[in-house]
């Protein structure tokens, strides 16, 4: 099992190098033979049985924490709630409506005694 530190640095090595590939990713393995993948990712796939490979060992495993870093994905850049909420407010039919409502309680402001201007 890979220590604390191990996975930090695992982590810090994969970030670095997230920010030289490319983002976009065409996966192909699934088109490739079995052996072609074990030749790819330097594994031990039994050819003749491939439901009885063993995997990695433990020594190996480690070594690509270490190299590739953790295999998990990075989340997606959230909006922030308020700017999410501000942006309702760049609606074309929002914005009529608001300069409606404000013409409205000017209308009634100026006269109060008319208050069919609320409606």
């Amino acid at each position: 099992m890979a220590t604390k530190d191990q996975v930090r640095k695992a982590e810090a090595l994969a970030a670095d190098q997230k920010g030289k590939e490319s983002r976009n990713y065409d996966a192909t393995e699934h088109k490739m033979s079995l052996e072609e993948l074990k030749a790819k990712f330097e594994t031990a796939i039994d050819l003749q049985n491939p439901k009885e490979s063993k995997g990695l060992s433990e020594q190996e495993a480690k070594n690509r924490l270490l190299r590739d870093g953790p295999n998990a994905m990075t989340p997606p850049k959230q909006t922030p709630e308020i700017v999410k909420f501000l942006m309702q407010f760049t609606n074309m039919f929002m914005i009529l409506l608001m300069v409606a409502s404000a013409l409205s309680f000017l209308a009634y402001g100026l006269d109060k005694t008319e208050a069919v201007n609320l409606y």
